[in-house]
């Protein structure tokens, strides 16, 4: 009886034996095998080199994997699976990414084999300086007075770039844009539902995101319209043998072609520098051109009315002057007591303008 108490204890003995051996060893081997590495969040900018640590303690015959989420394996142990010319191991452990561009942004995590809850996770972000994409690329509208137009400034860059506008025009800049410009798609367009003068100028379009410098572009707006004129004087008074000049202003897009007529501008009786008559033109861009019409040496032939004609691309705008031979007269009861030959030739304010 003592005989098989004795076999039993000692029966047990060695199992619990084995069973502590069996556990002591478990938790020695979990010991030894340790992630040293902690998990980072990586903001990089774009092109340059990011180092990615795995390093694990006691790793023995276990085999590093590395994975770019969610499921491109790039390194099994230490052959490359990816085979990703900017994509190295270093020292057997790290992974080094070079020239960094967007498609490389995620998470990467490096796992043990058989351990696979033994891991490490690397989050990057690769950080863009902003750009622009210009829509018309050229930066050039021409749009007829009257018509809609849109132009757009689309920005990419991470962070996503805020998009900011200005306007320009002669020497004077503004964040204010001209009346009747909209701006749609979270601002990236402006669009105009009838085009009118004053929106031609320069429209500048700028993106930031804090990286690197900003970026910009500008838009040429050009208006398309026909000329519009003014005279000066609107009527002259001219004895015989005097001198006598008028002013004809025309602004217009594109600039005018301006001539001088005699009478009725229908029947096209040009007329042409000579020994009594000069005529000059003065440009000033991009949308004004003076023209003076000067008689000298009056006669009782030149008596009568002028035509200014200006033309573009657009349309044709005509004023009429004209010379008198005689003083004003203030009434219409006065005017209509002068003889014909004396009746004074007024100006007619009301351009004509054919498109």
């Amino acid at each position: 009886m003592r005989l098989e108490t004795g076999l039993s204890l000692r029966c047990l003995c060695a199992v619990v034996l084995m069973v502590f051996g069996r556990v002591a060893t478990e938790e020695s081997a979990d010991t030894h095998l340790r992630m040293l590495s902690t998990p980072s969040n990586l903001n990089v900018l774009e092109g340059a080199t990011v180092l990615l640590p795995c390093n694990v303690l006691n790793l023995d015959r276990n085999v590093r994997i590395w994975k770019h989420l969610p499921s491109r394996i790039l390194f099994s142990g230490t052959v490359s699976v990816s085979r990703d010319a900017q994509i190295e191991l270093v020292n057997g452990s790290s992974l080094r990414i070079s020239a960094l561009t967007p498609q490389y942004a995620g998470e990467y995590v490096c796992l043990i084999s058989h351990h696979l809850a033994l891991n490490v996770t690397h989050r990057i972000r690769v950080l863009v300086p902003p750009s622009i994409h210009p829509d018309p690329h050229s930066g050039k509208v021409i749009v007829r007075k009257g018509n809609p137009a849109s132009f757009s400034c689309k920005a990419s860059g991470v962070p996503k770039p805020v998009v900011t506008w200005s306007y320009e025009h002669g020497d004077s800049q503004s964040s204010q844009l001209p009346s009747g410009v909209r701006q749609v798609n979270g601002g990236t367009e402006l669009q105009i539902s009838s085009v009118d003068v004053h929106h031609a100028g320069t429209y500048r379009c700028s993106a930031e995101n804090d990286v690197g410098e900003p970026a910009s572009t500008a838009f040429n707006f050009t208006v398309l319209y026909a000329p519009d004129l003014t005279v000066k004087p609107e009527w002259v008074h001219g004895d015989e043998g005097a001198t006598v000049e008028f002013a004809c202003t025309s602004h217009s897009a594109p600039p005018s072609h301006v001539t001088w007529m005699k009478g009725d501008p229908k029947h096209n009786t040009s007329l042409h520098s000579g020994d009594r008559i000069r005529m000059r033109d003065k440009l000033t861009p991009p949308t004004t051109m003076e023209s003076w019409l000067k008689l000298q040496r009056l006669r009782k032939e030149d008596l009568g009315t002028y035509a200014c004609v200006a033309k573009n691309t657009v349309g044709l705008s005509y004023k009429m002057v004209e010379i008198s031979g005689c003083e004003i007269v203030q009434t219409a009861t006065r005017r209509e007591a002068i003889s014909e030959k004396q009746q004074p030739l007024m100006l007619r304010t009301s351009p004509v303008t054919q498109e």
